[in-house]
């Protein structure tokens, strides 16, 4: 299993570096800033906390820590 995903991994990150285009490096140079990802990971702490109650709490600790 952890051979296949590898193996994905590795051919799609083939695939995208390949498809190089000028239009692709303003794409990327945003998706890589962190505070694009800040919205994201606010909901899914949100639904953490929301879904698993306390749980929620130890789970997000063991994830930070």
């Amino acid at each position: 299993m952890i051979d296949w995903l590898s193996q994905i991994d590795h051919e799609l990150f083939i695939l995208l570096n390949g498809l190089y285009h000028p239009a692709f490096d303003k794409v990327m140079v945003f998706f890589s800033a962190k505070l694009v990802w800040a919205p994201l990971y606010i909901f899914l702490i949100y639904w953490l906390l929301r879904t698993f109650k306390k749980k929620g709490i130890i789970y997000l600790i063991a994830v930070l820590l």
